[in-house]
């Protein structure tokens, strides 16, 4: 699954470098974190979403947005 995601987001970035890519799921078991240190894309959820763990993710490569 992540280089399948690695994958559509480098498409959609060389395609046009403009572009903007939004992920956000319910992760529960992907590791979402080796995909972004293979990706040039921000993790902006950074407080728990149920109880102790960040689940729920909102990830992008323009964060200012």
């Amino acid at each position: 699954m992540l280089e399948f995601l690695i994958d559509i987001c480098e498409r959609i970035t060389c395609k046009d470098p403009n572009n903007t890519v939004v992920i956000g799921d319910d992760v529960n078991n992907l590791k979402y974190k080796d995909f972004l240190n293979q990706s040039s894309l921000t993790k902006l959820v950074k407080e728990p979403t149920r109880k102790n763990k960040i689940l729920d993710v909102f990830i992008t490569n323009k964060p200012f947005l």
